[in-house]
């Protein structure tokens, strides 16, 4: 029996092509996933724009987030601008013209918001109540309905803010369906994430706005909702 020797320079060899071909597969995983959030965050930017926005404002999502991004949490820049981040100019989180340093498997959003507004005009008038929880969307299909409860402070409607972010290292397009009951009665919300629905509440009282949550994703992910 011959048996076939190879010397270590060659085996070392072998194992770094090995390594080389695992980081490539997974940067390219890493850079689709990015691009994915980027095409969905950009559609909500297209939709903001159609409905008058002016400005937007960089917000960091549930968990742990990069030093960086919780340092721009709150930054403003004119719709159209771009945002300082980490020394390099984003145009939205997870834009790919910026490095994956600042981009791979981020869960920032943006929040739009009109220049006109009256300084004494909160965008959000429900702050008294928040309400935060975790809930499990299942693969492929509608979670259950969950059920929120906010108190509505202002005299004549109010604007509620529903943050859904994932909790899983690679997250899916969510499709966000919110049922209220609103100025003109019951309505249903439908909405692309991960990211925020703004819906405007009947006045007066406690209010119980239901939401859920579906995706084409095959595993499943744990979801972080916050009302407020």
């Amino acid at each position: 029996m011959e048996f076939k020797t190879y010397s270590s320079k060659i085996l070392a060899s072998s194992v770094c092509r090995k390594d080389d071909q695992v980081d490539e597969q997974e940067t390219k995983s890493i850079r689709r996933a990015r691009d994915v959030r980027f095409a969905m965050l950009s559609l909500q930017l297209k939709t903001a724009i159609l409905q008058g926005m002016t400005h937007k404002t960089w917000r960091t999502s549930a968990g742990k987030n990069r030093a960086s991004h919780s340092a721009a949490d709150g930054q403003i820049a004119p719709i159209d601008d771009v945002f300082e981040v980490g020394g390099e100019r984003l145009f939205l989180p997870c834009d790919p013209g910026a490095s994956l340093e600042e981009t791979a498997n981020c869960r920032c959003r943006v929040q739009f918001s009109k220049e006109d507004m009256e300084d004494d005009e909160p965008l959000f008038q429900s702050r008294l109540n928040v309400e935060k929880f975790d809930m499990w969307e299942p693969p492929l299909v509608f979670s259950k309905w969950y059920r929120m409860k906010v108190r509505a402070t202002g005299k004549k409607s109010n604007k509620l803010s529903i943050d859904v972010s994932s909790m899983a290292d690679l997250e899916g397009p969510l499709r966000i369906e919110v049922e209220y009951v609103g100025p003109n009665g019951k309505s249903i919300k439908s909405a692309i994430g991960p990211g925020s629905v703004e819906i405007l509440l009947a006045a007066g009282g406690w209010q119980e706005p239901r939401i859920r949550v579906g995706s084409g994703t095959i595993n499943g992910q744990v979801l972080r909702i916050m009302a407020y």
